[in-house]
């Protein structure tokens, strides 16, 4: 069974008798601000200033970025919207626990992607690696083990097999993930050195094409254009500054490029299987 709910999500419009829950000026103000993009792709400026859409560039929506007052009013919706999440999952483990279900079901919380949230002054998604994007929640119950926190890479491709490997089902031989349920019964042991992360250039006509390769180090970004993005995770972490032209990284950067080569090989789609020879 699945339970899907769209928020938290822009248009940031939680309900009154919950928004009314959050204080703005109470909330967590974002992490960094536009000095970060300076070395970044150009399209994350665009992005800053409202001017950037998949269908080109447009005209600039709010130069200099969204204001503290909207800020605050955003993140405070957000809360709310996390708070009906957290009702609404409450709801469904209460109904679990009721019909006795509860050490029968695998249960798995999650999400498709996250929000920029004002993090570099940038908001909603896009062609954009920050941590906030695409560092997502997931939260995996499984009856009998022992619960505690990863420190390992984990892929939203590995739920399934994952799930295939629990419940003793064939992983499929066309699947690209990997079971994390090695890892689930010794949290020390990694299953992942790297993860792989696209996005497909589908919508219009000016959108691009990027890959990105992350390591517990490094997350290195490659675009149809040639631009590319080198971010160390342990010595930058709040990911204010692309390192992808300083010389001391260049070894780095072909290492990962190469994986990043060899991740793109390794993923190609091997439906429909092979079964005639010419």
């Amino acid at each position: 069974a699945v339970a899907s709910f769209p928020d938290p999500h822009h248009p940031f419009n939680p309900p009154e008798e919950v928004a009314s829950l959050y204080d703005y000026d109470d909330v967590v103000m974002p992490s960094g601000g536009p000095q970060d993009l300076a070395s970044r792709p150009t399209h994350y400026l665009q992005h800053f200033h409202g001017a950037w859409h998949r269908k080109g560039t447009v005209k600039p929506k709010h130069e200099g970025g969204v204001g503290e007052s909207l800020t605050r009013e955003r993140i405070a919706h957000t809360y709310a919207m996390v708070d009906l999440i957290d009702r609404s999952i409450g709801k469904i483990l209460d109904t679990l626990a009721e019909e006795n279900l509860t050490e029968d079901t695998i249960i798995i919380f999650t999400a498709d992607h996250g929000e920029l949230l004002g993090d570099h002054g940038l908001w909603l998604k896009g062609p954009f690696y920050y941590e906030g994007l695409v560092n997502v929640p997931l939260m995996i119950r499984i009856p009998g083990t022992t619960p505690f926190r990863s420190r390992q890479i984990i892929s939203t491709i590995d739920i399934m097999p994952t799930l295939c490997e629990a419940l003793g089902i064939p992983i499929p031989y066309y699947v690209d993930g990997i079971s994390q349920l090695p890892h689930v019964a010794d949290p020390t042991k990694a299953v992942r050195e790297h993860c792989l992360i696209e996005y497909r250039n589908g919508y219009e006509e000016q959108d691009i094409s990027s890959k990105a390769i992350i390591t517990k180090q490094f997350k290195y970004v490659l675009y149809q254009t040639g631009q590319q993005e080198l971010t160390d995770l342990v010595n930058d972490p709040k990911e204010t500054t692309n390192l992808i032209d300083e010389e001391g990284y260049r070894e780095v950067v072909a290492t990962l490029k190469d994986t990043l080569l060899m991740e793109l090989i390794g993923s190609e789609s091997r439906l429909l299987k092979q079964i005639a020879h010419a």
